[in-house]
């Protein structure tokens, strides 16, 4: 399973950067699925809510935006965001030795400690790593609401993963 999910990040990486579209993403759910949107700089959140998901590559303002189904999306998933996080990306894919996590209204701080994989860890400011999509997917599911990559910070085999919900209107800061 981990090396579908790897193999998975890899290459939406290898989309996102051919596309030259690096700038931010949401995660949303649309028809039961989190799927996540990457668009450009001149483009706003609340613009990319409009979008559904029929196509992959889909345009606002004339810029493109990449729209596809997160390969992280476990809709089994149940509890609280800590709760869940950890029983993904710890117990089920064993990405991550353990985890510390805070979560409050509409953001969370995940530590990722012993990470195992460096999947995805070129798109870190758009898309995420492997860690910043699981936190995101999971958390969008979880809150039921639109959801950002807000920061994420690697330091040997660690990483600091934030997430938080996207309000209408606001700008994009990641």
């Amino acid at each position: 399973m981990v090396g579908v999910v790897e193999a998975s990040v890899e290459n939406i990486g290898r989309l996102v950067e051919s596309l030259g579209v690096r700038s931010s993403s949401l995660y949303i759910v649309r028809g039961g699925s989190v799927y996540v949107y990457v668009y450009g700089d001149d483009v706003n959140p609340g613009d990319v809510l409009g979008l559904g998901v029929d196509r992959v590559i889909g345009f606002v303002k004339g810029s493109p935006i990449v729209v596809f189904r997160s390969p992280l999306d476990f809709p089994d998933v149940t509890g609280g965001l800590c709760y869940a996080v950890e029983e993904v990306v710890v117990d089920r894919l064993e990405l991550s030795e353990s985890l510390t996590c805070t979560e409050s209204s509409g953001s969370a701080v995940v530590e990722f400690k012993g990470v195992r994989s460096k999947a995805g860890f070129s798109l870190v400011g758009s898309v995420g790593s492997v860690y910043a999509m699981a936190t995101a997917t999971i958390a969008s599911r979880l809150w039921g609401a639109p959801v950002r990559v807000s920061s994420e910070v690697w330091s040997g085999d660690r990483v600091v993963v934030g997430v938080e919900v996207v309000g209408f209107g606001e700008e994009s800061s990641s």
